[in-house]
């Protein structure tokens, strides 16, 4: 879709990025708070630095285009 996009001149090209997940600690990754009822979450401020610190300075380092 992101190629036919930006042949079509819809898009500007990008990079498109897919970051693998935890697993059963997805949820855990992603929200911000913690459930003490189904005993997760509460670690995006983690997963939001690992993005920051990273994966953005492989995107932008020397290979990137």
């Amino acid at each position: 879709m992101a190629d036919d996009a930006i042949g079509k001149c819809r898009v500007t090209p990008l990079i498109i990025v897919g970051i693998y997940n935890g697993g059963i600690r997805r949820i855990s990754e992603y929200t911000p708070t913690r459930n003490a009822k189904m005993r997760k979450g509460g670690k995006a401020s983690n997963y939001t630095a690992m993005l920051v610190r990273e994966i953005k300075p492989l995107i932008d380092g020397p290979t990137a285009l």
